[in-house]
């Protein structure tokens, strides 16, 4: 047994089921979800989170922990900024997705809301730059469409001529 599963509790994942509609000419045109599959949120992260009790679930193949595993972490990451954000991490070992306790979730969550906090002052210097040059020079588009008719026409006549 890996030593990073030890305490943690086994959960049984069951993957959502999907059957194919077809259409009249018998051409598939949509999943219909037939049996909903484990919500990995209620059952794994928010519990992980409350007591810090890891939990993990085995799938098939290594390549499916691995796609589940970046999905989830995916998800986590966006949730840092969010109002109430999961101090959990989520690792892959061998085919099983394990969920435990972050203990870099300060230092993630800080540097999120840093890099949120500089996309906001760049969007903001950029906005305040386009409308101070907005201010100084006034800028016709019309007369520059203007100047390039009159110089597509004095090309045409020459080249008539």
């Amino acid at each position: 047994m890996n030593p990073l599963l030890k305490g943690a509790e086994q959960i049984r994942y069951q993957s959502p089921l999907y059957e194919t509609v077809y259409d009249d000419e018998d051409n598939a045109i949509d999943d219909e979800c037939v049996r909903s599959g484990t919500d990995v949120i209620n059952t794994f992260i928010r519990p992980v989170h409350y007591d810090g009790k890891p939990r993990y679930y085995r799938l098939r193949y290594p390549v499916h922990a691995k796609e589940h595993k970046h999905r989830w972490e995916r998800w986590l990451k966006d949730q840092l900024v969010d109002a109430h954000p999961y101090c959990v991490k989520v690792s892959k070992i061998g085919r099983r997705v394990l969920f435990s306790v972050d203990p870099n979730f300060v230092i993630k969550t800080q540097k999120a809301l840093r890099r949120l906090e500089a996309h906001r002052r760049r969007a903001s210097k950029i906005d305040a730059e386009l409308q101070l040059a907005a201010a100084e020079e006034p800028f016709a588009w019309e007369d520059m469409g203007l100047d390039l008719e009159l110089e597509r026409e004095r090309q045409e006549r020459n080249d008539y001529e």
